[in-house]
């Protein structure tokens, strides 16, 4: 099965989707209903607000019926908006299409991007002379979507993915105008286990290659107005040390985990860092909290420091040492910082939603602590006075405390329970955000609540939340999912007889293994490209990730791992009994969940179903992992899930 080319691997996809068509066929007037309003609720602008990058304001967004972004630019004494980048128009003839990175040179008069036509994750860089707006001869396949330009208006660097594993390993200087097989490798990542990126710094002033692994990170730095000389390391890497670099002007800020489980924010010289012990301390964490991300300016720092699980968003006055608090107002959100080029900025820029706030963008004036809202999207007809959102917390098996967020419309919800959706994810030390997503509203609208449970192997209540999911520690992430599932019911939000679970990706090991063990939890399953096959993707090295996820899943040929993985593997555990109903969904080009995966578990399931409960695959056979393209052409597979779950809701209400 791993042939996705093989005739009868093709035949056995396509029939799949013939399948699936055909057990949803009733169906076909709802998921029409279900795409007008989708429609409908779409907002009309959607995108960041324009930022000021030398004389120019710049931004990148939808516009309303596009599908994918425009990067546009005006001079605010001139008002003209001008197009510098179509999105829409680059797709054009082509069934999947993602924009990468989009940069524009130091003379703001050549723009870089990368792009995806295959959905591998393999991009291609190209520039444009934004004068002439000719497309230059310059072109870079094969390549990861960062990149940056140097401070010479023509060199710029990025980064070569392993033609196998499609890890992003080589970092490669390029000159405008030049050959790329005259293009110079300065750094090269030969640890399988670690990946690299490359990053300009908000100040323009250094570039940065940043080499990664689950629990140990290393940076190299260079002077962006000298893009010839070499690379210096910063600090070498140690594994468990985990730390982030950034510039300050006059000083590297780092977050670090040295000494500091919930990490701490240091300053140091510019140059190679000298020993840890004499780097100087600015910030720690409140007590219970961690520094999640932050932000380095010449006048401030700015950092994200989440307690209890909820971010917090937090300002340092460099000059006068006094630390201060942004207030959002919300009972669960979640914010980030939106990256502005200087960093003599007065000012932060922070984006923030939740699971009732649609998308808001703000800007934080240090000087006055005032909340400037500058934007939020509108969502024709929505009203957030009309929704809850709440924080809950299940016991799990061992005693400990696990949180989970729900939302419901206020006036749907039913004393004796609603039917409930519950997502999670438990991998990676991924916080799986609480977003606002519009099409959400299609299911609280119809009276079906939506929770997301903040399991173990996240972090979104420190490093030490997600280690506690890792390795020989996964058994936990399913018992906390578990546990939150039972408490939507004992706490009267979910009908027992209605609980739905939905994930994706890394998650499908998670809902796998939980419908395994609990085949009555639930009545219904939503999985988007699951990773289900442990055991035989972790046994393949030559697999995209493999190298790099041993630390989370485990090492095959290390006996205790492979052990604890063959106990729980989804697919290795599938046993003759009753599953819930299933819509798995897969990529024939997913380089990081093979089409093979979902394929060979959905078919092992239907061997072993003891129940009439539909289980059903569709596989998208033009793109990779993202799915869909086009953030209008997907909301067809949203109504096509939608239908599934609403179909089984009635079906079950009967």
């Amino acid at each position: 099965m791993q042939d996705l080319s093989h005739p009868d691997m093709q035949t056995f996809l396509k029939a799949n989707n013939r399948h699936a068509e055909a057990a949803m066929a009733h169906t076909r007037s709802l998921r029409q209903r279900l795409l007008r309003e989708l429609r409908a609720l779409m907002p009309q602008d959607e995108g960041p607000p324009a930022y000021r990058h030398g004389r120019f304001l710049y931004r990148l967004y939808f516009r309303s019926g596009d599908d994918y972004p425009v990067l546009t630019r005006r001079n605010p004494r001139h008002g003209k908006e001008t197009i510098l980048l179509d999105g829409n128009r680059l797709a054009r003839n082509h069934p999947y299409f993602a924009l990468g990175m989009v940069r524009v040179s130091s003379q703001h008069d050549v723009l870089a991007y990368t792009e995806d036509r295959s959905g591998d994750l393999n991009y291609t860089l190209r520039c444009v002379d934004l004068v002439s707006g000719r497309t230059l001869p310059d072109r870079l396949d094969h390549v990861d979507a960062s990149f940056a330009w140097a401070n010479d208006n023509r060199t710029l660097f990025y980064i070569r993915n392993d033609p196998v594993t499609l890890r992003p390993w080589q970092v490669l200087r390029h000159v405008r105008g030049t050959h790329p097989d005259q293009d110079v490798i300065v750094y090269q990542e030969n640890d399988p286990a670690f990946s690299c990126k490359i990053v300009k710094t908000q100040s323009g002033r250094f570039i940065f290659i940043n080499t990664y692994a689950n629990d140990s990170e290393e940076y190299w730095f260079l002077n962006a107005g000298t893009p010839r000389s070499a690379f210096t390391l910063f600090a070498p890497r140690k594994m468990g040390h985990e730390y982030e670099l950034n510039d300050a002007g006059n000083v590297f800020v780092v977050r670090t985990n040295d000494h500091a489980s919930g990490f701490r924010l240091c300053e140091v010289p510019v140059g190679p860092a000298p020993p840890r012990s004499t780097w100087q301390t600015r910030v720690r964490p409140a007590p219970g909290g961690f520094i999640e991300h932050m932000a380095a300016h010449r006048r401030h720092l700015a950092w994200i420091e989440r307690r209890k699980g909820l971010p917090y968003l937090r300002i340092l006055d460099r000059t006068s040492n006094e630390i201060h608090e942004v207030d959002f107002k919300e009972p669960a959100h979640e914010i980030w910082f939106e990256p502005i080029p200087g960093i003599a900025s007065h000012s932060v820029r922070v984006g923030y939603t939740s699971l009732v706030t649609p998308v808001t963008y703000a800007e934080y004036h240090v000087r006055s602590h005032r909340l400037q809202r500058l934007q939020r999207e509108k969502i024709p007809g929505y009203d957030p006075a009309c929704y809850a959102t709440e924080r809950h917390f299940a016991r799990s098996r061992d005693g400990t405390s696990v949180p989970f967020t729900v939302v419901y419309r206020r006036d749907r919800r039913r004393s004796q329970g609603n039917p409930f959706v519950l997502f999670g994810y438990g991998a990676y030390g991924t916080n799986i955000p609480l977003y606002f997503d519009q099409s959400r509203l299609l299911l609280l609208d119809r009276g079906i609540g939506y929770a997301m449970a903040h399991v173990r192997g996240g972090s979104e209540l420190g490093p030490a939340w997600s280690h506690a999911g890792r390795l020989l520690n996964k058994p936990r992430v399913f018992e906390d999912f578990v546990a939150c599932a039972e408490a939507l019911t004992h706490g009267g939000l979910a009908d027992p007889n209605l609980r739905f679970a939905d994930s994706l990706s890394a998650g499908g090991v998670l809902i796998g293994t939980v419908i395994n063990r609990r085949p009555d939890l639930f009545r219904g399953i939503l999985l988007k490209a699951p990773f289900v096959d442990v055991l035989t993707t972790m046994a393949q090295p030559h697999c995209p990730l493999t190298t790099f996820e041993y630390s989370e899943w485990g090492h095959p040929k290390r006996r205790n791992h492979w052990t604890c993985m063959r106990a729980y593997s989804p697919y290795d555990n599938i046993r003759p009994r009753r599953y819930p109903a299933i819509l798995a969904t897969a990529n024939l080009n997913d380089s990081q969940v093979a089409c093979w995966e979902p394929a060979k578990w959905v078919a092992r399931l239907r061997a072993a179903n003891r129940a009439p409960t539909p289980i059903l695959l569709r596989v998208n056979m033009t793109t990779g992992h993202a799915g869909t393209s086009g953030r209008l052409r997907r909301l067809r597979d949203t109504a096509f899930e939608y239908a599934f779950l609403l179909d089984l809701v009635r079906q079950f209400r009967r």
